[in-house]
C-alpha cells in the first residue's frame, strides 16, 4: 500500500472478501507518512481450487476511507492440493576453480531461503576434488550440454547462467500446477553401507498409458574447501564477496556424489493409474566406498522423469538412523597408506593420500588420525 495523499495518518484497517462472500476486517496499527509505503501480511483462508479475493481499505486514521476510487485490489489465486506439490529441480554445474560460480552459490541460497519446500538443488562439481569419480554414476550427460560454468538446468528444461535468471525460470515452472505427487522415505541399512529408499507417486487424474521413470541423486552437505572468488577486490557490491579473500573457506552443500538407477532413470510404472492411486518404487542405494566424508550429512533426491527426460517432480529426503561416526566398514575400505581423518568428536572428515594433504585441507586444531591400522591424536597448526 502506498499513501499518495497530502496527509499522514495513524491507524489502518484492511477488509477482504473471498469469492463474493462478506468482507472480513483485518486490523493494522501504526503510522503511514506522506508518500510512504506500508506492507500488510494477511492470512486469508480459502476453500476452493480457484479463488477471487478482494482487498479494500476500511478505515484510515480511525475514520472511514472517504475516497473509495483507489482503495481496493483484486487477487486471483489457485489453491493446490499439497499431495501434488510440484517442486523444481536445479542441477548446477560448478567447481571450486570457477571464480564466478559464487553467483550460483548465491542463487541457490536465495531459492532455498525463499522456497524451502518447493526448490531442490543439486550441485555438480567438475574438474575439482568434489567431482563424481565413478563413471557409472556420473553427471556427464548433463555436463556435456553446458556451454561453460557457471551454468544450470531447471527441470532439465531451461538452461541458463544461474545468477538472477534461475529464479525467473523457477517462477515460470511453479506457475504450472502439479498433477503428480512424489514422496520418499530413506533409511540407512543396518551396516550403514547403503540407503534403502521407497519413492511413492500419486496421480491427481487417471493416466491410461504412463511411462514414468525414476532416478536418485546422492548428495552430501558441509564439505570443507576453498572457493575461488571472482569478486575479490571488486569496487562493486556482490553480497559481501567483494570483501572476502581471493580464496574463500567454504562448507559446500548439496554436492552430488553420484546419480543412481541411471541418469535417465529406471522404469517406475507403465500400467494405467486411477485418480488418487499410489505407486511405490523400492531401491537400495549402495554408498561409494571412499568418497563420503560424513554419512550423517547425506541426503537423496528422487527425480520423476517422463520419456523425454524432463523432470515431472522431485523430492529431497534425509536418511533416518544415526550412523556411527567411526565405522569399521569405511576404515576397511581405505588403503593401508591412506590417512583417515576424524574430528576430535569422532566425526569422519575424509580420506587423504598423506598427512600433508589432510593438513592442507582442514583448519588448525586437534584431530584423530587413522593410518596403517592405528589411531593417534595430532595437532594441526593453522
Amino acid at each position: 500500500m502506498r499513501n499518495i495523499g497530502g496527509n499522514g495518518f495513524d491507524g489502518l484497517t484492511v477488509d477482504y472478501s473471498v469469492n463474493g462472500g462478506p468482507f472480513v476486517q483485518f486490523a493494522k496499527g501504526g503510522s503511514v507518512g506522506i508518500n510512504s509505503n506500508d506492507t500488510l501480511n494477511i492470512d486469508v483462508p480459502v476453500d476452493e481450487a480457484d479463488n477471487r479475493i478482494v482487498f479494500r481499505i476500511g478505515r484510515l486514521g480511525n475514520q472511514p476511507d472517504s475516497y473509495a476510487a483507489d482503495n481496493s485490489d483484486t487477487l486471483s489465486i489457485q489453491r493446490r492440493n499439497p499431495l501434488y506439490k510440484r517442486r523444481v529441480l536445479m542441477e548446477e554445474g560448478t567447481g571450486d576453480w570457477c571464480k564466478f560460480c559464487v553467483g550460483g552459490i548465491e542463487e541457490v541460497r536465495y531459492l532455498k531461503a525463499n522456497y524451502a519446500d518447493e526448490f531442490v538443488a543439486v550441485c555438480i562439481h567438475s574438474n575439482d576434488r568434489l567431482e563424481i569419480q565413478d563413471p557409472e554414476h556420473s553427471y556427464e550427460p548433463l555436463l556435456s550440454r553446458m556451454p561453460g560454468f557457471p551454468d544450470c538446468f531447471l527441470n532439465r528444461t531451461y538452461e541458463c547462467n544461474p545468477y538472477g535468471t534461475a529464479r525467473r525460470f523457477f517462477q515460470q515452472l511453479q506457475e504450472r500446477p502439479g498433477t503428480l505427487g512424489l514422496e520418499m522415505s530413506a533409511k540407512f541399512a543396518s551396516d550403514s553401507t547403503a540407503i534403502n529408499l521407497r519413492a511413492r507417486m500419486i496421480s491427481e487424474t487417471p493416466v491410461t498409458a504412463p511411462d514414468y521413470r525414476i532416478s536418485f541423486v546422492l548428495l552430501e552437505d558441509s564439505i570443507p574447501g576453498k572457493q575461488l572468488n571472482g569478486y575479490y577486490g571488486s569496487k562493486g557490491e556482490f553480497f559481501g564477496w567483494e570483501k572476502l579473500p581471493e580464496y574463500v573457506d567454504m562448507n559446500f552443500d548439496d554436492v552430488a556424489r553420484g546419480v543412481y538407477n541411471g541418469f535417465n532413470g529406471g522404469l517406475f510404472t507403465n500400467t494405467s493409474m486411477a485418480a488418487g492411486e499410489y505407486r511405490d518404487y523400492d531401491y537400495t542405494l549402495a554408498l561409494p566406498a571412499k568418497r563420503i566424508r560424513n554419512k550423517n550429512r547425506l541426503h537423496v533426491v528422487a527425480i520423476l522423469l517422463d520419456t523425454d527426460g524432463k523432470v515431472l517432480n522431485c523430492v529431497d529426503a534425509h536418511p533416518a538412523g544415526i550412523v556411527d561416526a567411526i565405522d569399521a566398514a569405511s576404515i576397511n575400505q581405505s588403503a593401508d597408506s591412506d590417512v583417515v581423518l576424524y574430528a576430535i568428536s569422532g566425526v569422519r572428515l575424509g580420506t587423504f593420500p598423506s598427512i600433508e594433504s589432510a593438513h592442507n585441507t582442514v583448519s588448525g586444531g586437534i584431530y584423530i588420525v587413522y593410518q596403517q591400522g592405528k589411531y593417534r591424536k595430532m595437532i594441526f597448526a593453522n
